[in-house]
């Protein structure tokens, strides 16, 4: 089947007597620029589409609405997209993967451990309220001026020094606290991973980097205990350490 080619133009686009707007769900104008439409709703709006194949499926991506891009610019930017295409890059993913970026850039480590706390879960269901109870408590206490930055200006050089000044006084609930940390620092990397795979913010895990065998920092030394894991109670005090 021939799909018919218009040539669009700005004035066009906006023309309801070029192309009128549908009764009901959308209208798409295919412009002689290969794989560029200009879609309409029956709401009235009306935007640049452009669509091509990306592992040999069909992908359709929106551009922008007519008032935000011109047909030329809109032909120009249809050819980068397509070409992304071709190379197996889905537009839509990397849309996603930018979106992730914003909003995780902004995610604090008090909004991470919130959201951990509700949402985490082990082979035995939720988290216990002691468990929450635990994490919550570390985050507004020992990590109380980390509270409300955001998780992704944690480094490896101030995990450093903060370990090291816990240390010096409660080594054992350091070492827990940082494993409370390590873990929402690890669901924070998680929930906001890329579609293929990658992370968007920590790449590597601050904590990992800094406390291990090898590394700047190691775990202190832990008496034999029982299956009990010590909880973090009291806050730890430490000098503030900008990231």
């Amino acid at each position: 089947m021939t799909v018919k080619k218009y040539s669009i133009t700005n004035t066009a686009a906006a023309s309801e007597a070029k192309f009128p707007t549908p009764d009901s769900g959308q209208s798409i104008y295919w412009d002689k620029t290969p794989g560029l439409g200009l879609r309409i709703t029956a709401a009235g709006s009306r935007s640049w589409i452009v669509q091509g194949r990306v592992n040999n499926k069909s992908c359709r991506f929106t551009l922008a609405p007519i008032e935000e891009m011109t047909h030329t610019d809109a032909r120009e930017e249809a050819g980068k997209v397509r070409a992304m295409m071709r190379k197996g890059i889905n537009p839509l993913h990397e849309k996603k993967k930018r979106q992730q970026e914003n909003l995780a850039q902004g995610e604090t480590l008090r909004q991470i451990m919130e959201d951990y706390v509700a949402h985490k879960r082990t082979k035995n269901g939720p988290l216990r309220p002691s468990t929450k109870a635990d994490y919550r408590y570390c985050v507004e206490n020992t990590f109380s001026d980390w509270a409300d930055k955001p998780v992704a200006t944690i480094t490896r050089d101030a995990v450093v020094l903060k370990f090291r000044d816990l240390s010096k006084s409660a080594p054992v609930q350091t070492n827990q606290s940082f494993r409370y940390l390590k873990a929402l620092l690890n669901w924070a990397r998680e929930k906001y991973a890329a579609p293929d795979g990658t992370y968007t913010i920590l790449p590597v895990n601050p904590v990992s980097m800094a406390i291990r065998k090898g590394g700047l920092v190691q775990w202190n030394p832990e008496k034999a205990r029982d299956s009990r894991i010590p909880k973090v109670r009291k806050p730890l005090k430490v000098a503030t350490h900008s990231m």
